[in-house]
């Protein structure tokens, strides 16, 4: 009796398991495969691509948690090899670096721990030189509540990859809405700790930027956002590549790149038009730039990382030069007349400094950062003041406005970003001064010095004004 008591509790213990078993296997559906397959190939290829819903206890196993569970799992169906052979042949995959020395759906079918910790060598060159490099968010807001509520959804919908250490500050002037509070204090930011710092006193947007970032280490980045852009879910991790590729060198920040811009401008918005609200078209494409970066004297005020090195001395620049009755014109460029902006004294600094930003440069100047182009006082005629309303535009204007680079289209720019000439940018890519016009072609190699040839008169004559020499 024993025996058919054991036999008999046995049978029920097997029963369960395969019942288990078989409950396991339904709870697979076809869309999980395709989840699975595209968490494990944008890891395996493009690391910063999974799926961030999920919740990692550990930041350096982030990359494999979502995976480690799930692809054993789903070895045990018969779907499995499915999910991989499709992964395996995406096209995505099969342009990575090392693809075609990777089978991933015999590797993933003999050992998901083998194929996972394979997976993370395979990996592009994108990748971030130094993964704990120090870089933080500003965002700035006062009324547009519409405006700021789409910057940061696009915000906390981008991708970070493993990372949880990454400040957002948010910055609003005095007199904000209580509908832009209400925004800010509602929003919940996973990757670091949100911060908000509220002015008493109005500053305007132009104080707000250049106190904003107020002790950073050289080696140190800050990415400045206005309300009135938006994101493509890829922007971090180029602003990341590019400060950790192109702007440190052996832990060094760039003597001559002072950040990486977000955006790739459709419009010459220094040119001395007469009609200033219609200024001519421009796109790097109007230079015949093929390169899918170039470099350019004028700053990004629609999205961009900088330097803390550059950034510290810019802002020891604006303090001197707002304590000066007159000043030198720059050439050509009607940034002269923009009173109240602080793109105007940085656009005085790097043609000083001879300094450059790196832009994207992408079909139809598809970018990583967009602006909406909404009412605001750089909207109007240069000097005029206008209420902000709390409004999102109706129409698109697309000289402003320009596509966002997508998710699918991560591939295609890492591929083309791999290709450039790292070890020499300043000489292997395009320069185009403050003018728009291009001083270096692909591989030319003495564009800073017409740079410097170009403002040679300017700086001399603010040298006259007992400049500092240092912040030269």
């Amino acid at each position: 009796m024993k025996i058919l008591n054991a036999l008999g509790l046995a049978s029920a213990l097997i029963l369960l398991l395969l019942l288990r078993y078989l409950l396991l296997s339904l709870s697979f559906h076809p869309e999980k495969h395709s989840l699975i397959k595209t968490v494990l190939q944008r890891n395996a290829v493009y690391p910063g691509f999974w799926n961030t819903s999920y919740s990692y206890s550990d930041k350096h196993l982030a990359p494999t948690l979502v995976t480690h569970s799930q692809v054993r799992n789903l070895l045990l169906n018969s779907f499995s090899r499915n999910v991989f052979a499709a992964s395996d042949a995406d096209l995505e995959f099969r342009e990575s670096p090392k693809a075609s020395h990777f089978d991933m759906s015999n590797e993933a079918a003999k050992s998901p721990e083998r194929f996972l910790r394979k997976s993370a060598s395979y990996r592009s060159v994108i990748t971030s030189n130094n993964l704990n490099i120090d870089i933080e968010i500003h965002v700035f807001a006062w009324r547009r509540a519409k405006s700021l509520n789409r910057l940061l959804t696009s915000v906390r919908d981008a991708d970070y990859g493993h990372r949880r250490d990454i400040p957002l500050i948010i910055h609003l002037d005095a007199n904000y809405s209580k509908e832009v509070e209400s925004i800010v204090e509602s929003f919940i930011w996973r990757f670091g700790e949100k911060s908000v710092q509220r002015n008493s006193a109005p500053l305007g947007l132009s104080n707000m930027m250049t106190t904003a970032w107020s002790t950073p280490s050289p080696s140190s980045f800050a990415i400045f956002l206005e309300d009135d852009i938006s994101l493509s879910p890829l922007y971090f991790t180029f602003a990341e590549w590019c400060a950790s590729s192109l702007l440190l060198h052996e832990n060094n920040p760039s003597k001559s790149i002072i950040g990486c811009s977000l955006y790739t401008p459709r419009l010459n918005e220094i040119s001395p038009t007469h009609d200033p609200q219609h200024p001519p078209s421009w796109s790097p494409s109007t230079l015949n730039i093929t390169t899918p970066l170039f470099h350019f004297q004028l700053p990004c005020s629609w999205g961009a990382v900088y330097t803390g090195k550059h950034w510290t001395e810019f802002t020891e620049y604006i303090q001197w030069r707002r304590t000066q009755p007159s000043f030198p014109a720059v050439p050509e460029s009607r940034s002269n007349t923009w009173n109240n902006s602080w793109k105007r004294y940085l656009i005085e600094f790097m043609y000083l400094k001879n300094v450059v930003l790196v832009y994207p440069n992408f079909p139809n100047q598809t970018s990583f950062s967009t602006n909406h182009y909404e009412e605001g006082v750089h909207s109007v005629k240069d000097g005029d003041v206008v209420r902000v309303p709390d409004f999102l535009r109706e129409d698109v204007d697309e000289r402003f406005t320009v596509p966002l680079l997508e998710r699918t289209d991560a591939s295609r720019i890492w591929e083309s970003l791999r290709k450039v000439g790292l070890n020499d940018i300043l000489r292997s890519l395009p320069i185009v001064d403050l003018q728009h016009r291009l001083v270096q072609g692909e591989n030319d190699g003495n564009g800073l010095d017409k740079l410097a040839k170009n403002s040679e008169s300017f700086r001399n004559n603010v040298l006259q004004r007992h400049l500092p020499i240092n912040q030269l």
